[in-house]
């Protein structure tokens, strides 16, 4: 997840946008070709894993991504419940900026 304070966001609602939208494409192509992805991955990351274990990774149905926010509601609750926040956001939206907003999140 990725997160900013409100001021960058109200200075800048452009940038966030333009970021969302550029993440759209590698998580496309990591969606498309995993074996690739996880090549790239290995080259600009300088590391030594074996492909087959970085492909297994990202074919792993609990590793995902992408833009849309899921599941954040259930940490909200969760944390909501043992005091880390005061009170439990009525929504996803209430988390995220107006950018991401027209996506399907949790």
């Amino acid at each position: 997840m990725t997160y900013i304070t409100r001021r960058l966001f109200e200075a800048n609602a452009w940038l966030c946008a333009a970021f969302i939208a550029e993440m759209n494409e590698p998580n496309a192509h990591i969606a498309k070709d995993k074996k690739k992805a996880a090549h790239i991955y290995i080259t600009i990351g300088k590391q030594k894993a074996p492909v087959d274990e970085i492909v297994k990774i990202l074919s792993d149905p609990s590793s995902k991504f992408s833009t849309v926010p899921d599941g954040t509601m259930k940490y909200a609750e969760f944390m909501s419940r043992v005091g880390t926040i005061k009170a439990k956001p009525a929504s996803w939206k209430d988390l995220f900026f107006p950018p991401i907003y027209g996506v399907p999140g949790s």
